[in-house]
């Protein structure tokens, strides 16, 4: 080595730098989370650099020296008499039951205890990637003492009776309040007993490998779904790996003759009615009287499973005391909303927070819930309830109630052992969401009513308490966006607060709630976007609400549209038709309280602090209602089936010649694939037809491999990369045997493991996509397959 080169490999050059923070810095989470878990000591790697072991503890001094010092200081100067005593004054300030108290050593006290909570709030879940036992509670109980202490606050010292106005409008606001906070703490008492089985399934497998094997009867209701989605979903079931009899059945409501027409080509069941009296839940229940396997496994019409749905459930079933096991209901496509803001790769749903948070949370207190797809039933428990509930829109959720009440145990398994269609349009979501909160608000006049059904837990009814919170809390959530434009224009004061109050009582209850609420739900899904998807459905869902509590069962059940394709772009009047009047009126308002602010008209010197928080709640309420109004616009959908990204090395070869091409695998959907053509390759032209044959690799859980070999036609052909060489050629499968298709719905939708839990990202970066979605729309490209293609394993 020269002069030259050893004096520049010496130079500290940026990227050294920022090896050394990677370093630091995952140095110190791992210590940290061993700290909170002894255990992950022993999975940190002994080969890494020296000086990270210093760092490790020069961060966590770093990240606590602020409060350390502060309440040092605060220490030092305190009253101690006063503080031994218990002095009043102190309890009450730290209450907000009085104003904050005017001794510097008290101020300095509260505020070094608040930061300190926070430096707990913040540093645990930074460093600790999913919460534990211990720590969810450390954090469960730091956030209920800072919403007691914030509720007590706004109760005791910031209601304004100045005028008849603001006295109506403070109570108001603080009711509505009062309801999403006490929401907030019931959730949070609720999610200390959190369930995972995944050490019970393994062992629920390990009895079916050893001999049981119950006869199982599938069924798939059907009203109006396309003939292209049932056929996979049946292919699907028939490939399930199970030693036992297994039936497939077709529950057609629609009596369609080319359902029929179906069932007898893939050779199924096919079963009908003359009328559809009680929609789905009258089509089940005609079909208990029709078939006889001792379980019964629902799909929905779009839900395929993987080969080992059967394998990872039926052994439940060997206790007697269990009726029916739902597994986790996960979906293959984007929902609208992140699809039409383009952020489908980036963020995930809010489904998959309920999937993956609510439900084992319910799955602790023995109060999981029944979707109505994807799950396994006992027969005979079916059939001692009188089976499905029929007089409500919900009849899935209804039904695993009675079976809690009969004394059967409703079972959670969190994985992804099938995979179904979201809605495609935003009409389609919100129609779903109304239906799901009017079936769920029908239970307060059902015999099924959970607060007077016999047998239910306490903790049971609490759980169906807090689903109807949610949905009955779109009312407060609608008058917080509407609320600040009348005491913007009409000059009200609402509640009477100073900006070091607001600083010292709702900022950290805000910035602890954003700093824990995505770890506390395990990582699925951030506060903002949760916060995306209430906005964008509370108009509907509130008129759904009102109505359902008016006319209870004057709804009707209808089915959401599945398979759909657009060429442009469409704008949802309901709820964007809404969302444009609140967007509207809030700059306006904003507009004029900006005005008064920077003094362009006059205002009261005893006012000036409400009008700026009104400022900042207008802020606020713009940019969430205006991403979500962005949402409401459903992108273009040119193509019907979804496309896939699954890398596979493979062969092209042609029908006329005897060579064959190397190729490998980038996207693959039901009607073609694109594909890589290396160079010095033999070069396809357009209209060339041959076969494709994509080798296949093992998935946790499988137990086979397979190759997929069909026939196509090569339909456009890309430019070559300018850095690989590589050329994109796009495919189109000739028409295909019955026994071709099995082979790519298998290959596509039923290897075990495929579908995996996605992490969603954290609050900030959230944040920073929903601002980059207003930067960069994308709602105008047609072709999205590279951008929103699903990935697989």
């Amino acid at each position: 080595m020269n002069v030259d080169d050893q004096s520049s490999s010496l130079a500290f050059s940026p990227w050294d730098g920022w090896r050394f923070w990677s370093c630091f810095r995952d140095r110190l989470s791992g210590i940290l989370s061993g700290i909170m878990t002894p255990s992950a000591l022993r999975r940190i790697q002994p080969n890494f650099p020296r000086w990270r072991n210093w760092g490790q503890w020069l961060g966590l001094f770093a990240g606590a020296i602020v409060p350390i010092v502060v309440l040092a200081l605060s220490l030092t100067h305190c009253d101690w008499e006063s503080l031994l005593a218990f002095d009043w004054h102190w309890l009450s300030g730290w209450l907000g039951v009085e104003a904050l108290p005017d001794r510097l050593e008290y101020q300095r006290l509260l505020a070094a205890i608040i930061g300190s909570l926070l430096v707990v709030v913040v540093t645990i879940p930074r460093f600790k990637r999913l919460p534990g036992r211990r720590s969810r509670a450390a954090i469960v109980a730091i956030l209920a003492a800072l919403i007691l202490r914030y509720l007590a606050w706004r109760v005791t010292a910031t209601l304004n009776f100045s005028t008849i106005a603001d006295g109506v409008l403070g109570i108001v606001l603080l009711l509505c309040e009062l309801l999403l906070w006490g929401n907030s703490l019931l959730e949070l008492a609720l999610m200390l007993r959190l369930r995972e089985r995944h050490a019970e399934t393994d062992r629920a497998e390990t009895r079916v490998a050893a001999g049981y094997h119950p006869s199982v009867d599938i069924w798939i209701p059907t009203y109006g779904e396309p003939v292209t989605v049932l056929r996979r979903t049946v292919i699907g079931c028939q490939a399930l790996d199970y030693a036992g009899p297994v039936k497939v059945y077709l529950l057609d409501d629609g009596r369609r003759l080319e359902v029929r027409d179906l069932a007898a080509e893939l050779g199924c069941g096919y079963l009908t009615r003359p009328d559809n009296r009680h929609a789905k839940a009258g089509n089940l229940n005609h079909a208990i009287g029709k078939t006889h396997g001792q379980l019964i496994v629902c799909f929905d019409a779009d839900f395929v499973p993987t080969q080992n749905f059967l394998q990872r459930t039926v052994g439940f079933f060997t206790d007697w005391r269990v009726g029916l096991v739902q597994t986790h209901q996960h979906f293959f496509n984007p929902d609208p909303i992140v699809y039409n803001l383009g952020l489908a790769d980036r963020l995930t749903t809010n489904r998959v927070a309920f999937s993956h948070y609510i439900e084992p949370m319910r799955d602790g207190a023995a109060a999981a819930i029944c979707y109505g797809s994807s799950f396994v039933v006992r027969r005979s428990a079916l059939e001692q309830v009188g089976g499905f509930v029929t007089h409500t829109l919900c009849e899935d959720y209804f039904t695993g109630l009675t079976l809690m009440a009969a004394g059967y145990e409703v079972l959670y398994v969190n994985e992804p052992l099938s995979a179904g269609l979201s809605p495609e349009s935003m009409s389609a979501y919100i129609a779903q969401q109304q239906r799901w909160a009017a079936g769920t608000m029908q239970g307060f006049f059902i015999r099924e009513n959970p607060m007077t059904l016999r047998g239910l837990t306490l903790l049971q009814r609490l759980h169906c308490t807090q689903g109807w919170i949610h949905w009955v809390s779109t009312w407060p959530r609608l008058l917080f966006l509407v609320m600040p434009v009348p005491i913007a224009l009409l000059g009200l004061t609402p509640f009477k607060t100073g900006w070091l109050e607001w600083m010292l009582w709702f900022l950290p209850l805000y910035g602890a709630y954003l700093a824990t609420s995505h770890w506390l739900n395990r990582r699925s899904c951030s506060a903002l976007v949760g916060d995306l998807y209430a906005i964008v459905g509370c108009v509907p869902i509130a008129l759904t609400v009102w109505q359902t509590l008016w006319r209870p069962f004057g709804r009707a059940f209808r089915v959401t549209p599945k398979g759909m394709a657009r060429d442009r772009a469409v704008f949802n009047l309901m709820p964007g038709g809404w969302l444009v009047g609140i967007v509207a009126l809030s700059l306006g308002a904003w507009v004029w309280s900006l005005a008064g602010v920077m003094g362009w008209w006059p205002v009261e010197p005893d006012r000036l602090v409400g009008v700026r928080l009104n400022l900042v709640w207008l802020s606020y309420n713009l940019l969430v209602v205006s991403t979500a109004l962005r949402a409401c616009v459903d992108a273009p959908k040119p193509h019907r089936h979804e496309w896939f990204q699954r890398q596979r090395a493979g062969r092209f070869g042609w029908n006329d010649r005897p060579a064959a091409a190397p190729v490998r695998s980038q996207l693959v959907s039901e009607t073609g694939a694109l594909v890589l053509f290396a160079p010095g390759a033999v070069w396809p032209q357009v209209g060339d037809r041959g076969w494709l044959e994509l080798q296949d690799q093992p998935n946790p859980g499988q137990t086979r491999t397979d190759s997929l070999r069909l026939p196509m036609q090569i339909v456009a052909i890309g430019d070559r990369d300018r850095q690989t060489g590589d050329v994109t050629v796009e495919l189109a499968w000739e028409p295909l045997t019955l026994a071709q298709q099995r082979s790519l719905v298998q290959w596509l939708y039923c290897q075990p493991g495929q579908w995996q839990i996605r992490e969603a990202p954290g609050e900030m970066v959230s944040l920073w996509l929903l601002l980059r979605c207003w930067l960069r729309p994308r709602f105008w490209r047609t072709d999205r397959r590279s951008a929103e293609a699903i990935a697989l394993p």
